[in-house]
């Protein structure tokens, strides 16, 4: 099983879930949905629209496709208008130049995680630890200007109080 399939581990949901509502899981399968409502690989979240105008949408890609999620996110809340908003999982690539060209101009909040998550292996529903790369959670929404330069906050989800 590709690890670009693994799951949103149970214990990062229930932080984040706590501080969001979701509508619909963009990037899942029924096993690993997060959501009622979700958007299968079938179905291709990245060709089809996520919403009905209002919303907000779980998004945890496959890492090594994340500009064109992080593009489709920005798409469906400030030009199709089909969610109000989108929290997006990934890689802590700020140096990278897709990095720069969309969330650093359009998401107002990303949050640097840590500790590292250690994603669900959907074949052992166990999570792997061992993970060697940083995350971060990106949140855009129409709210706020998307011009603006992003907050950035270091997210201490497990063992930790900081928002």
């Amino acid at each position: 099983m590709t690890c670009q399939l693994w799951e949103t581990p149970g214990d990062f949901w229930t932080y984040i879930s706590a501080r969001y509502t979701f509508d619909v899981d963009v990037c899942a399968t029924e096993q690993s949905t997060k959501c009622a409502r979700f958007i299968s690989p079938d179905q291709d979240g990245l060709s089809v629209p996520w919403g009905s105008g209002k919303g907000f949408a779980w998004c945890n890609p496959p890492f090594k496709c994340a500009r064109k999620w992080h593009e489709k996110a920005v798409h469906e809340i400030f030009s199709a208008q089909h969610i109000s908003g989108a929290a997006v999982l990934g890689h802590a690539c700020t140096g990278a130049a897709w990095w720069q060209q969309v969330v650093r101009q359009y998401a107002p909040t990303v949050l640097l995680l840590s500790p590292r998550i250690s994603f669900v292996d959907p074949a052992t529903g166990c999570p792997k630890s061992g993970n060697d790369r940083d995350s971060m959670l990106t949140i855009y929404h129409r709210a706020d200007d998307p011009r603006r330069h992003p907050n950035i906050k270091l997210c201490q989800w497990k063992g930790g109080s900081n928002e």
